[in-house]
């Protein structure tokens, strides 16, 4: 990670522009109204209804392709393929619509983990910054070189953000003082999946070549960098777990998703009988829990410690393209195909789960290089 001199913070707030206007978080029924937002099926649904463990449902329309949970767990942000960003209040069950695709498609969430700032990645130039108390965009940041800014995450302690996307590179900031602290370099393909491990220490970064790299923050030395999957299956998604030990990651293209060593890279074995189409990831905060969200409906909750399939939940056929975990891990969203923002209680639905077919252990391998 190429270091960067200090630069001067600017303070500039300013209003959203009439395509990025913002509704707050508290506004009234009527103003989320006339949002155009339609009734989620809490509302229209009796409890029997529901698949078992889902607690809420929201339609957003249009795809989603990106949830973050607020660290309280008040607010659920959601992102859809057509540049849409809702805030959801659990407290009032309203919900705002904050963006109508002023940032282009495919956007992703962020919360700062103490709430007060969202950041919004996309297709522009810039990472977009909500001030999530008054509604105001704080001073945008822009990534290094062009195209850089479509994905974006928190270090949990709140002292990094980083930001990737297809021109290759992750540029990564101190999140106090705005101030840029380098880049990570080197990948043959654009950033399709980052994150920061839980304990802050290390960014991993995963290209479409299918190359992931372990960055420790802030040095910026590059700790391991190695072939996650095959040349062409470029990595879709990836997660840090809860302790920090490992990192999980998957691609669309392969049926395979593979566990690392978060210290050196090794291969620690894989998921057994997956399929092709997992799209998106998410470990428990609170346990050694992985969600899967596969193209096929399902998300698959993997016990890491059992090594199995603990419980999965089906609320479509067409797919999910996004899961996230509350911060306590009791409540598990996900989005997909279909327009749908679940929410599902974690407990239930493991009460309800059903054993694996494919043994108890781990596959142990290593992809082809």
């Amino acid at each position: 990670m190429e270091k960067a001199g200090s630069t001067h913070r600017r303070r500039l707030f300013r209003r959203p522009g009439p395509v990025g206007w913002l509704l707050v978080l508290s506004a009234s029924a009527a103003i989320v109204a006339a949002a155009g937002a339609p009734r989620g099926d809490h509302e229209a649904r009796s409890d029997e209804d529901r698949p078992v463990g889902q607690m809420a449902c929201d339609d957003q329309q249009n795809p989603v392709w990106s949830l973050a949970f607020s660290p309280d767990g008040t607010t659920l942000a959601s992102a859809t393929i057509s540049g849409e960003v809702w805030l959801k209040d659990f407290g009032t069950r309203h919900r705002a619509l904050i963006q109508r695709g002023a940032m282009g498609t495919s956007p992703s969430v962020a919360f700062s983990p103490d709430r007060r700032a969202l950041a919004i990645g996309g297709g522009g130039p810039v990472v977009r910054i909500l001030d999530t108390a008054s509604g105001e965009d704080l001073e945008p940041l822009r990534p290094d070189g062009e195209h850089n800014a479509r994905l974006v995450a928190f270090s949990a302690d709140g002292r990094y953000l980083a930001s990737g996307g297809f021109g290759a590179v992750a540029t990564v900031w101190d999140w106090a003082s705005r101030r840029r602290l380098g880049a990570v370099a080197g990948h043959g393909g654009g950033i399709t999946a980052l994150a920061f491990s839980p304990d802050g220490s290390v960014l991993a970064t995963g290209d479409s070549a299918g190359v992931v790299k372990l960055t420790d923050i802030p040095a910026g030395t590059v700790r391991a960098s190695f072939r996650a999957h095959s040349v062409g299956n470029g990595v879709t998604t990836l997660a840090f777990s809860s302790d920090s030990a490992l990192v999980a990651t998957a691609s669309y293209l392969e049926a395979a998703v593979r566990f690392w060593s978060a210290a050196d890279g090794g291969s620690r074995g894989q998921v057994p009988g997956m399929k092709p189409g997992v799209r998106a990831m998410a470990f428990s905060p609170a346990e050694a829990l992985l969600a899967l969200a596969s193209e096929d409906g399902a998300t698959v909750l993997w016990g890491i410690a059992e090594s199995r399939m603990l419980g999965t939940v089906r609320a479509n056929d067409r797919g999910f393209q996004a899961v996230a975990f509350s911060a306590d891990g009791r409540t598990l969203a996900t989005g997909g195909n279909d327009g749908q923002v679940r929410l599902w209680d974690r407990g239930q639905v493991l009460e309800a789960g059903t054993r694996a077919r494919d043994g108890s252990a781990l596959v142990r391998t290593s992809p082809d290089h």
